[in-house]
């Protein structure tokens, strides 16, 4: 929404209630597991990093959005941008978030340093790297959740849910790392039916599926539209 759209596109404002509430299920999950008060925390300031590791076909954010040259910006700039929004969540979204995951924590330490109400939050695909136990631990917050986004139970479903080839040795790896630490997390499947899900928690030895809830595919197709990525899917 253009309306949404602050700092000349660099940033945007999300506000979960505005078109009637309930879509994202963001502020309900850090009421529950964090215990604040979900009034405070309807509204996000959204940071779009660029690159990602998959190529999702309903994928809402176009090639130039992912690959083009980025803005780049210090931890003082975005701490600052932020803090003139108002709002409680620092929300970093991708493409591939946690391709940055290693800087996550000294933003993290800023946020609250300036906004002791600040809630981080961001996304793990389990695919950008084999995380470390020093990296994991570090962005463990009581002010922070993460979402673990799962796209497919199997390479099969993985390459047709995002173009892309299923690691499983690195999914498991960072599973075991991230079952093993403090951090609060929740699962989103996206594009899996109940029976894929099943067999994903299965294959995968899924412990904690606490708030933890399946996405429908919506068809953007935003990917397709742009002539470089169909060059260079080829």
């Amino acid at each position: 929404n253009p309306e949404d759209v602050i700092e000349d596109g660099l940033y945007r404002l999300c506000d979960v209630y505005k078109a009637g509430g309930g879509y994202d299920k963001l502020p309900n999950i850090i009421s529950k597991r964090l215990g604040f008060n979900i009034d405070e925390y309807r509204k996000q300031f959204v940071v779009q990093l660029q690159g990602c590791v998959m190529r999702c076909p309903y994928c809402y954010v176009t090639p130039d959005g992912i690959n083009s040259t980025p803005v780049l910006k210090s931890t003082e700039e975005l701490v600052n941008s932020y803090l003139k929004t108002g709002v409680n969540i620092f929300h970093l979204m991708g493409g591939s978030p946690a391709l940055y995951i290693r800087e996550w924590s000294s933003l993290i330490d800023k946020l609250l340093s300036v906004k002791s109400s600040t809630v981080f939050h961001s996304d793990l695909l389990l695919q950008e790297s084999y995380y470390d136990k020093e990296t994991v631990d570090s962005i463990s917050n009581p002010h922070a959740v993460y979402a673990i986004s799962i796209k497919g139970c199997d390479n099969a479903s993985y390459i047709k849910n995002t173009n892309t080839s299923l690691n499983e040795e690195m999914m498991l790896h960072n599973l075991n790392i991230i079952e093993n630490s403090s951090l609060a997390y929740y699962f989103t499947f996206t594009g899996m039916d109940e029976s894929q899900i099943k067999r994903f928690c299965k294959d995968f030895k899924l412990r904690n599926l606490e708030n933890s809830f399946k996405i429908d595919l919506v068809m953007y197709d935003a990917l397709k539209t742009n002539d470089v990525f169909n060059r260079n899917s080829k």
